[in-house]
């Protein structure tokens, strides 16, 4: 049977993590009882509805980013949705009638010193001066011109440390999770495979793991097995690395960080390029 979260529920956990005022909980009751709706209609239970963050873009306008928690048969999963409101409207975003420019998206949650962490330390120092996160999927058409450049750029750089984090898009790129496993293993040989990998244009749409490992095989040269791709580091890395990037509340790749914020240009870290 389908278990909702009755809003009370919801506001007072959310009145521990951020104080909401009058128009705050207008919003919260509009959103939670659309998503209980959603649910209801598409027979998935519905666990959490929190306001993450709150963004003044008015005077009387505020951008909301939302964490929306589900259960079906995969299990939990967790996405996000930003959304506008002065208290009485509600808008998926706002233009600036002067700028042209899209104003309400540009709010996400800042990462903590927690995703510094050794093992997503692909080049650089954990004592560079500047750190870029980021979140990717092998076989997302953008990441895979925007990380061969990415890596080229900071492989050689002491003041920019990069941090990799694995986001397969699995169902619309299902073959993902064993690509990354392939390449957090090849990446123990030599580290050019997470470049190489993002090269390679691997068939996105695998759901074999045998012909996903054949075929990078084929391209990238290499003699990996299940066994190889299937350790128990490897697994538990993929694992963490999802965790990390559904408490970022990344919905889409590549998604980067300098410095602790989202940069919605993905380009702010040539601006410290040597």
């Amino acid at each position: 049977m389908l278990k909702l979260l009755t809003l009370s529920v919801i506001s007072a956990s959310l009145a521990l993590a951020i104080n909401l005022d009058s128009k705050d909980k207008t919003v919260l009751e509009y959103e939670t009882k659309r998503f209980s709706a959603l649910a209801k209609k598409n027979r998935f239970d519905l666990k959490n509805v929190e306001i993450i963050k709150t963004q003044p873009i008015s005077k009387e306008w505020k951008s909301y980013l939302f964490k929306i928690q589900f259960e079906r048969g995969n299990g939990l999963e967790t996405f996000s949705e930003v959304i506008l409101s002065n208290g009485e409207f509600i808008a998926p975003d706002l233009i600036n009638a002067k700028s042209g420019r899209a104003v309400g998206k540009n709010i996400s949650v800042d990462l903590d010193e927690s995703y510094y962490n050794d093992a997503n330390l692909l080049y650089g120092s954990k004592d560079s001066k500047h750190k870029l996160v980021i979140f990717s999927d092998p076989v997302c058409p953008f990441c895979m011109s925007f990380v061969p450049k990415l890596i080229d750029d900071l492989k050689n750089q002491n003041d920019i440390a990069l941090y990799f984090y694995h986001f397969p898009l699995t169902q619309i790129h299902p073959s993902a999770p064993a690509i990354i496993k392939a390449s957090l293993a090849l990446e123990h040989i030599d580290k050019k495979y997470a470049k190489e990998i993002y090269q390679a244009k691997l068939n996105p749409k695998e759901r074999d793991e045998q012909k996903v490992i054949d075929e990078i095989n084929k391209k990238l040269g290499t003699k990996l097995t299940l066994k190889d791709i299937n350790t128990k580091e490897i697994k538990e890395r993929l694992a963490r690395d999802m965790e990390k990037s559904s408490d970022a509340l990344i919905n889409s790749t590549p998604s980067i960080f300098f410095d602790g914020k989202k940069d919605a240009t993905r380009v702010k870290y040539k601006d410290y390029l040597k």
